[in-house]
């Protein structure tokens, strides 16, 4: 069926999703073939550099430090060597001063994302719109960076950056790293490490996770406290995944077409009429309308499948199309049920262009438009992937110092091929989540605070989702305000637009300083 292909071929080319290409059998297979290898672990020098940064509350003195902290097992064994760069601002009780432990998903993404695009004290210079100027990349002073109010660790995870693991046996690089379980092991141990070498423990910490990123942060708020007695004070999900089971496209679950269809409005009022997404506008009032059909008329009618009326079920695909500029035809072909590769290609086709699934206010031109669903890689995902790759390689070397010959892998495929989701829930069926981790490390923890932060345009990770997440957490009335959903003008890496970049900033630190949320903005 058409819209079974459009889901696969969405999953295979999302960050957030990417499943493992080899059965666990073919794995043995492989492994039993090729003989273990005895390759070390190689570090790279610590490398501690300083710097000054002009910024609005005036000069901000730092201290850069990169290199790598070995991943140990149970037995105090290497097994492999995790790249990472902090800042810290000097002098100054450590125990008033935040940390903050910063990384971005995939699985298979390096920090690079976050450390270039936004929090840190450098930044990939980005179009105020989201899309990438004409190469080569540059990097600019960043006065936004959250090293103002925190300091900052950038971890790589193995497989990526210059994270590397011990040795190269395949089967047992995935048993060790390439799995939910084992990530949050070692992304654990990390922090568990630095801690200690750095004398951080009195320290306020917080994490922050985009996109698988965030699923991560969210289990972590609570797998650090009961695994290894780290008690975060807050976290900050970007663009996160917190129930996958959300993100699958099938006929039999109604869900993942209800929580898509705010994002499909939003891109589709932007591409009409990108003045209604201008400073002043108020999305939020603009979508409330959308969500509210999405939760009753869409949810209900599509459940009635089949048995829908005629009258009704025309006056359903008719709505649908208002609400995502698609033909009504279409969306009646469709059942109702869009996929979102549908959506990116058909939106714009009339002027030969295509969606960005990362950011749906960016379109490209279609470079295969006979085709019925997007092939390739995703243009703005390319763009930036191959910006970041040349901006970081210079940056770690020329200005931070790090000597490696190793290539810096901002995005490695492999490791989410290799991906064992499985390893959570070893005997259990169905998908990963992290809301329960989420709702237990609140009320366990009742001075944790969680900001849930999307980006209307994000077509990869619906923010609507997070928000249907959010309301089924029962939590406590007296908890309900520690965790806070917050949306704005962007896409999947919301920091590329110049005023959400602004209005994150203002809230992460509203949430790291404990002030009050920042007043509404133009």
């Amino acid at each position: 069926m058409p819209k079974v292909a459009a889901a696969r071929h969405l999953l295979a080319i999302l960050l957030a999703i990417a499943l493992p290409s080899f059965s666990g059998a073919a794995w043995a297979q492989a492994a039993a073939e090729k003989p273990a290898a005895k390759a070390p672990a190689i570090a790279i020098a610590e490398s501690t550099t300083r710097h000054v940064l002009n910024i609005a509350g005036g000069r901000l003195d730092y201290v850069a430090t990169a290199g790598t902290l070995p991943v140990l097992s149970d037995r105090q064994e290497v097994q492999g060597q995790a790249f990472y760069v902090a800042y810290q601002v000097p002098g100054g009780d450590t125990a008033d001063r935040p940390i903050a432990f910063v990384f971005n998903g995939g699985p298979g993404a390096a920090s690079a994302y976050l450390h270039l695009g936004m929090v840190g004290p450098r930044r990939l210079v980005i179009n105020g719109d989201g899309s990438q100027p004409p190469g080569p990349a540059r990097l600019a002073d960043n006065p936004l960076t959250w090293l103002a109010f925190t300091d900052l660790v950038f971890i790589d995870p193995i497989g990526t950056g210059y994270s590397l693991p011990a040795g190269d046996d395949d089967k047992h690089v995935r048993d060790r790293f390439y799995g939910v379980r084992q990530d949050l092991r070692v992304l654990g141990r990390i922090i568990q490490l630095y801690l200690t070498r750095n004398g951080r423990w009195s320290s306020p910490k917080y994490l922050v996770g985009e996109s698988y990123g965030g699923f991560r942060a969210a289990i972590l708020t609570d797998y650090l406290q009961t695994e290894f007695g780290i008690a975060v004070q807050g976290a900050l999900l970007v663009s996160p995944v917190l129930q996958f089971s959300l993100q699958r496209e099938d006929s039999y679950r109604l869900l993942p077409w209800v929580v898509r269809l705010p994002t499909y409005a939003a891109v589709a009022r932007f591409q009409r009429n990108p003045a209604q997404a201008a400073p002043g506008q108020d999305l939020a009032a603009l979508q409330r309308p959308v969500e509210d059909f999405s939760l009753t008329t869409l949810l209900a009618d599509l459940g009635q499948g089949d048995g829908l009326q005629p009258s009704a079920a025309d006056a359903l695909y008719r709505r649908l199309a208002e609400l995502t500029g698609l033909p009504v035809d279409l969306v009646a072909r469709y059942r109702g049920r869009i996929p979102t590769a549908v959506f990116v290609k058909e939106l714009l086709r009339s002027s030969g262009r295509a969606l960005s699934f990362y950011d749906g206010s960016l379109a490209n031109p279609d470079p295969r438009p006979a085709e019925p669903f997007p092939t390739g890689p995703d243009a703005e995902l390319s763009k930036i992937n191959a910006s970041l790759t040349a901006a970081i390689s210079g940056y770690l070397r020329d200005e931070l110092k790090v000597v490696t010959d190793r290539p810096y892998r901002v995005l490695n495929s492999d490791v989410s091929r290799a991906w064992n989701w499985r390893s959570w829930h070893e005997h259990a069926q169905g998908f990963v989540g992290a809301a329960g981790n989420l709702q237990a490390a609140l009320n366990r923890n009742p001075g944790l605070k969680v900001i849930v932060a999307h980006g209307y345009y994000d077509l990869v990770t619906p923010y609507f989702a997070s928000a249907y997440v959010l309301r089924q957490m029962a939590l406590p009335e007296a908890l309900r305000a520690n965790v806070m959903l917050k949306v704005y003008a962007g896409g999947h890496m919301i920091y590329t637009h110049g005023p959400a970049q602004r209005q994150l900033y203002d809230d992460a630190r509203a949430l790291i300083r404990g002030e009050p949320e920042p007043a509404k903005r133009d």
